[in-house]
């Protein structure tokens, strides 16, 4: 079955999460009875392709069987949401032939058809979200309805659309049916033979009991020819498990996509012969490329397990345990277990490696100083772990290493030592640390320092140099124009003492200093004359080391000059609401002397703006001076958002365009945990409720808990009590002796937002 089954990229939690807990209350599947009338599948199979029209569905029920010895299990699917909501209407007859007898048939069932939604409440609480997901594929109101597809109503796409999310509600059925018999059964999707006797051969049939009147839907019969009833051998699985220890004590577990759609995972220590089944509930694979898990802290799946199954699991210690897997079929049976994987869970934890408290370098060759070089390391380490071997000093430099730590010394000091004298001739000044090792292999690693050394190598070029402008008034009220200038260290040279700046006016002309200061960060601020009769102003920047070596310079930056010119006011070209956001598009400023645009947004009774997004304007520029964006403000209901566009120049000069009033709401229903428990108090003859919250609401604004109750003569929940945010408690004296009543509890707010509902509690007061 599961080949008719659409491939669903949902996860399992948004499945149990799909269905609101409030159902609609009139709306069933089931009409008043009707004639039945019987159907010919050899009739239908006779009709001439050229009599099938635009809008006929022509389908056939798929059917699949399994026999157990005292009975048979019939299940059976259609393809098509519309051939599957008739079906649901005029129901489903199961016929059975015996090898003895070919010419009367035995009914198995008549005008088979699912629950209603009252049946279904009767049958199943609201805390079944299984059940409830099961039901609202066929009772929940709200699928998506021509006014809200992306594309315009009535259009193909439109169609397509509605034919997606149809399709997606019967393949959420199909998945419910097989994941459960019951469920199964309440979509009357499944049937029973139990009168069926062992070793005896059948012939069954599955078919509409009504014939379509209007000759829109031809469903042909679905037939299993000569099948003999012996005992079911559970199928074997063969999956072969794969692992990857992620964290400490926590394993990722995978293996290849197969035909089955659920599957359980089991787990014991070796050594123990009880396997305990370790996932809370049915594992499924979805089509999603970040596979499955129960854990929502595990990292995302990577290339290599995308589109398979995956389950992460942490377990309590260090040791060696074994897993295996179980599947779901979809007659609800679970296969044969998959073969033993076994894992290691080992300790991965390093030690703390000792910190270099000290570095002293010994030039022992008066006459050349690059000669004979020796550095003495003195290390201190406070606590010892009990699984601590040893350590052993790590050098690191650029080009020495090529760009990795290796090991400064082959010798492994005993955890107790404190010092090591190395010969460090022909190194270079770079970066040094000690690393810790365990019994486990686990190395961790101290905090690096600088070994300096004498070299004569020049440092390299200053990379990635940039400027950034603005004006500001200095202590006497004048004008300033200021110059930013940032960079960073050459590539692989550490030992960096300070760089030299040097500007001109022109590209042409000589350079000179820009300051006489040392300069040992990698930023200047230069300051410039705002009416300068010119344009541009150009800078270098060079490096010197420790060894006084004097790096080249830095290709030459054209940086545009501070101005008082403020940007022409960016205006609005078009904004759109929908359900989604708000979406707008802004005409800005393409002067080239603007730096950068920024979006802001506010609510019209409040003053202060708040900050969306910073765009670059010569990015802007390169997409014809057009600013777009998407926003999905906080919820509101009381008010308007206005939306503003602030041009910035390189002098930091501003202009804010006027701002653009919208109205958006957003939504109204929000998931927040709340644990209800209670008790009827035959002392106090009250009942007692209580609850617990994790944290606090999400939104502020405020807000209360409601009470909600349903007693036995109530046709729905009904308002009881609103609690105050600091009471967590209620009382209640409704209850008569020998009635029950069910509560629960749920948070809203004062500008209509609300929670979930809380989970359900049942209390029954004793008859007197």
């Amino acid at each position: 079955m599961r080949r008719y089954l659409l491939l669903i990229a949902f996860s399992w939690s948004f499945c149990t999460a799909a269905l609101a807990q409030t159902m609609p209350e009139d709306e069933a599947v089931q009409p008043e009875d009707e004639a039945v009338l019987s159907i010919d599948s050899t009739q239908v199979q006779s009709m001439d392709s050229t009599q099938m029209q635009v809008g006929i569905v022509d389908t056939q029920i798929q059917l699949i069987t399994r026999t157990y010895g005292d009975s048979i299990v019939l299940r059976w699917a259609v393809e098509d949401y519309a051939t599957w909501r008739y079906l649901c209407r005029v129901g489903v007859d199961v016929l059975r032939y015996s090898s003895a007898d070919q010419l009367d048939a035995d009914t198995i069932a008549t005008r088979l058809r699912p629950l209603t939604l009252e049946q279904f409440r009767q049958r199943y609480p609201q805390t079944d979200s299984l059940a409830w997901l099961a039901a609202g594929m066929l009772y929940d109101k709200n699928g998506l309805k021509p006014t809200a597809t992306k594309n315009p109503a009535g259009t193909l796409g439109s169609l397509y659309e509605i034919y997606q999310e149809q399709q997606m509600r019967l393949g959420y059925a199909i998945l419910a049916s097989e994941w459960r018999r019951d469920l199964a059964d309440a979509l009357a999707m499944r049937a029973v033979d139990r009168t069926a006797k062992s070793g005896q051969t059948y012939e069954y049939m599955v078919r509409p009991s009504q014939v379509d009147t209007t000759g829109q839907f031809i469903i042909r019969t679905a037939h299993i020819p000569e099948l003999k009833n012996e005992r079911y051998k559970p199928e074997p699985l063969t999956a072969t498990l794969s692992d990857s220890l992620i964290t400490e004590n926590t394993i990722q577990l995978w293996w290849p996509r197969d035909h089955y759609s659920t599957y359980e995972m089991e787990r014991r220590k070796k050594g123990e012969t009880t396997w305990q089944r370790v996932s809370n509930q049915p594992i499924a694979i979805l089509s999603s490329p970040y596979g499955n898990t129960e854990d929502p802290t595990a990292a995302e799946t990577t290339s290599e397990t995308a589109g398979r199954g995956s389950y992460v699991d942490r377990v309590p210690s260090t040791g060696i345990y074994e897993y295996r897997l179980r599947a779901h079929d979809a007659f609800g049976d679970l296969t044969d277990p998959s073969p033993v994987h076994t894992v290691n869970v080992r300790d991965i934890t390093p030690p703390k490696a000792p910190d270099i408290t000290l570095i002293v370098i010994d030039r022992r060759d008066p006459e050349d100083l690059s000669k004979g070089v020796y550095a003495t390391f003195y290390f201190r380490k406070d606590t010892m772990e009990a699984d601590y071997v040893g350590f052993y000093p790590v050098y690191f430099h650029e080009k020495i290493t090529k760009g990795e730590w290796q090991r400064f010394s082959d010798q492994m000091l005993s955890p107790t030592d404190t010092t090591l004298t190395i010969d460090v001739t022909g190194y270079s000044t770079g970066m040094v640390a000690a690393a810790a090792v365990d019994t486990a292999g686990n190395v961790g690693y101290s905090m690096a320092k600088m070994i300096r050394l004498v070299d004569v190598r020049p440092p390299g070029v200053p990379q990635n140099l940039k400027a950034t402008t603005n004006t500001e008034t200095d202590e006497e009220g004048n004008m300033m124009g200021t110059i930013t200038l940032t960079w960073e260290m050459p590539e692989g040279d550490d030992d960096i003492s300070s760089y030299e700046i040097l500007f001109a006016n022109d590209s042409t002309h000589r350079f000179v200093l820009a300051s006489e200061d040392r300069i040992t960060e990698c930023r200047f601020v230069d300051t410039v004359d705002v009416t300068a009769n010119q344009k541009y102003i150009y800078y270098k920047v060079r490096a010197i080391d420790y060894s006084s070596n004097i790096g080249p310079e830095t290709p030459l930056l054209q940086v545009i000059r501070p101005t008082l010119i403020p940007p022409v006011a960016a205006h609005i070209d078009s904004s759109r609401v929908d359900d989604r956001g708000v979406h707008q598009v802004w005409v800005v400023s393409d002067e080239h002397f603007v730096a950068r645009h920024l979006v802001y947004r506010k609510l019209e009774r409040e003053e202060k703006w708040t900050l969306l997004r910073v765009c670059d304007a010569d990015s802007l520029n390169a997409l014809g001076s057009k600013l777009r964006f998407d926003d999905v403000p906080p919820y509101n209901r009381e008010d308007r958002y206005l939306y503003a566009i602030e041009s910035v120049s390189y002098s930091q000069v501003s202009t804010t365009s006027l701002a653009v009033s919208v109205r958006w709401e957003g939504d109204a229903l929000f998931d927040f945990p709340i644990r209800l428990l209670g008790d009827y108090i035959e002392k106090e003859k009250e009942t007692r409720l209580v609850w617990e919250i994790d944290g606090v609401p999400p939104y502020s604004g405020t807000w209360y808990y409601c009470v909600y109750r349903q007693g036995e003569k109530d046709s729905r929940p009904k308002f009881l009590m609103s609690v105050k945010p600091d009471e967590r408690s209620h009382s209640d004296w409704l209850l008569r002796p020998g009635e029950q009543a069910t509560y629960y509890v749920k948070i809203k707010y004062k500008d209509g937002r609300e929670s979930r509902p809380s989970n359900t509690v049942t209390v029954k007061r004793a008859k007197e």
